[in-house]
């Protein structure tokens, strides 16, 4: 299945998405209103028409768009050229995205998404845009730009090599600019202000002292200014997600719900994974796994932003296993077993390290081995009756599955050639390596499992023959692998 078309199919409808599109890309006060439209693909047309007469705001806006794929298919290309052109303007966060991805190279641009342009990593170049960062932000900083005098302040704090050595002084001076513009523009009403200030108490800096409970009052405020972010961190906290803010924030459910509600109804993704969480717990004393099931099928549909701006980070695989349990306690197997077919197809996929344990673990489902049967045994008690359910199957429906599963591997492997195992071949150290693919593609281990699923004493497959022709092709394959994959499993064959 095509991810992004899973994904964005049915999205992009209505003022509920562009709010939380709004929370995604951070719009400052600067940029355009969204609300001058109830349809992101008339912001994207905006966007596009502003930059051709060389708008640097809307420039970065399309490297966001055109990274991620929203109201338009992602194009990473055509991303690299959105923010190399709002870098050139002067644009700050464009130019200091650019900066990092020379310097690191091109994983650093696109962490978690395949099919990047390469980019040597090059300090000369990295550093030549720094300087121009740095004197950018000088001029804006005389006129107060929150962002400029952050900037400058973090960069005096700790020196960048061979651009802006060390300077407390500096820093002190920048950070306090910077904290009594954000006191005023708080009182305002900027919750964007009263988030820097937030997360100035929270970690503390040359100025401004540690004080998690002063970091507990922006956080309340900032909710209560309608800050999506701070909203959903109160609402965690208030329901005993997250810790209480050392003793600060007391747990109050009845309060943490009504804010998780609230942004439900916004279209907040994070507050529909909160609140289906809730339903599917019996601890909460709300258990409904219908609702459960409902709202979490609606977070999944959404874009998959962290509050870190990395697409696809970290869990939207498990939010599908999540929302595949919860299916599976329903009875409803064959969605369960949908969502988790579309876990391992999932281009790109959020965590390497895990997929190939997510193939895995359908291999148990699919073989024709028992699981009592078998004398090593990976599935979880609470699988077994997708695993009966299953094999009730006619045959030609588990062939159509086995069939599905190979080609997803097959895939895989392919794209563990291409992506990561040539670069290597062309020198590239293991650093980039593990930056280009998250937590690493053990492409030696996908090997393996088809060398499993090929030999006579490995997996068995409804439909699927052995072939002692390709056992010998992927274990000829998978000793390639280990050659150049940091990764690769080290263990017997």
């Amino acid at each position: 299945m095509d991810i992004y078309r899973l994904r964005f199919g049915r999205m992009l409808k209505d003022i509920s998405l562009l709010i939380f599109l709004i929370l995604i890309f951070g719009l400052s006060s600067t940029s355009y209103s969204a609300t001058n439209s109830l349809h992101v693909s008339d912001l994207y047309e905006e966007y596009k028409r502003k930059a051709v007469s060389g708008d640097m705001e809307a420039m970065y806006q399309l490297y966001r768009f055109n990274r991620y794929g929203v109201a338009t298919e992602i194009d990473t290309n055509a991303a690299f050229n959105y923010l190399k052109g709002a870098a050139a303007k002067g644009h700050l966060d464009a130019l200091k995205v650019l900066a990092r991805a020379y310097e690191r190279g091109a994983p650093y641009l696109e962490r978690h998404m395949l099919r990047v342009p390469y980019i040597e990593p090059d300090s000369a170049v990295a550093n030549k845009i720094r300087k121009k960062l740095y004197a950018l932000a000088a001029e804006l900083s005389d006129d107060e730009n929150m962002s400029a005098l952050l900037i400058l302040a973090r960069a005096y704090d700790e020196g960048v090599e061979g651009v802006i050595e060390a300077d407390p002084l500096a820093a002190f001076e920048y950070y306090e600019r910077a904290f009594r513009l954000a006191t005023e523009q708080s009182k305002q009403g900027d919750y964007r202000a009263t988030n820097q200030l937030y997360r100035m108490f929270l970690r503390g800096n040359s100025f401004v002292n540690k004080d998690l409970g002063k970091a507990a009052e922006m956080l309340i405020r900032g909710s209560e200014q309608g800050d999506p972010t701070a909203k959903l961190k109160l609402a965690r906290i208030l329901v005993s997600f997250e810790a209480p803010a050392h003793e600060f924030i007391k747990p109050d459910l009845a309060k943490g719900i009504k804010l998780l509600e609230e942004l439900t109804n916004l279209g907040d993704r994070g507050g529909m994974k909160a609140l289906a969480f809730l339903y599917s717990n019996p601890e909460y004393n709300m258990l409904d796994l219908n609702k459960s099931r409902s709202l979490l099928s609606k977070a999944v549909e959404q874009l998959p932003c962290d509050e870190v701006d990395r697409p696809l980070q970290a869990k939207y695989d498990m939010d599908l296993r999540k929302l595949a349990e919860i299916e599976l306690e329903l009875g409803l197997y064959e969605s369960a077993l949908e969502r988790l077919m579309d876990i391992i197809d999932l281009v790109p996929h959020p965590n390497y390290a895990r997929l190939k344990t997510q193939v895995g673990f359908i291999l148990e489902i699919f073989s024709d081995i028992p699981p009592k049967e078998r004398s090593f045994n990976y599935l979880p008690p609470k699988y077994e009756p997708l695993y009966d359910w299953f094999h009730s199957l006619p045959l030609e429906k588990k062939k159509d599955y086995s069939d599905r599963l190979l080609s997803i591997i097959y895939r895989i492997a392919e794209e563990g050639e291409q992506e990561f195992i040539s670069p290597l071949k062309k020198g590239w150290g293991r650093y980039k390596y593990q930056e280009r693919i998250g937590d690493g593609l053990d492409l030696a281990e996908i090997y393996r499992l088809l060398i499993n699923i090929f030999g006579e004493n490995g997996y068995s497959l409804p439909g699927i023959e052995k072939s002692p022709k390709k056992y010998a092709e992927y274990f000829e394959r998978m000793q390639e692998a280990k050659k150049y994959d940091p990764f690769a499993y080290s263990g017997p064959s």
